[in-house]
């Protein structure tokens, strides 16, 4: 039996180690937490703070900031999915505890981020080429 120190354990985690680092990972946002309800106020913090990550990584790269917490639990057996499909479950399931804003807001970045990279990625190789020449 896992003592409840071991199930609780923190870890100071990067952003990339939380979102990216083990792929096919999924958070679960349990029914009981709130829904979505970050204003544009609270998202601009976070902006703010992301921006003083990268202000501080030019100066250090081992720099440290704290964005806030996030907890979860492993249920990679997804004991507490409901309902679940199961031809889609992630290999990796991460049952959001707290943070889920926090958490949903980074992702929701992330993807924006991705959008636009992916539109502008062939003007960018078609500019590169034309440099190359």
């Amino acid at each position: 039996m896992q003592k409840s120190l071991d199930i609780f354990k923190a870890e100071p985690q990067s952003v990339f180690d939380v979102l990216c680092d083990k792929k096919n990972t999924g958070f679960y946002m349990p029914a009981y937490q709130r829904p979505y309800s970050w204003e544009e106020t609270h998202i601009k913090d976070l902006f703010s703070d992301c921006e003083n990550v990268f202000r501080n990584l030019l100066e250090s790269p081992d720099a440290i900031i704290f964005l806030g917490s996030i907890l979860s639990v492993d249920d990679s057996a997804a004991t507490t999915i409901f309902p679940i499909a199961k031809r889609q479950t992630p290999t990796h399931i991460k049952l959001v505890i707290d943070g889920q804003q926090r958490l949903s807001t980074l992702m929701l970045i992330l993807l924006c981020l991705n959008e636009r990279l992916r539109t502008l990625l062939p003007q960018l190789k078609k500019e590169d080429r034309n440099r190359a020449r």
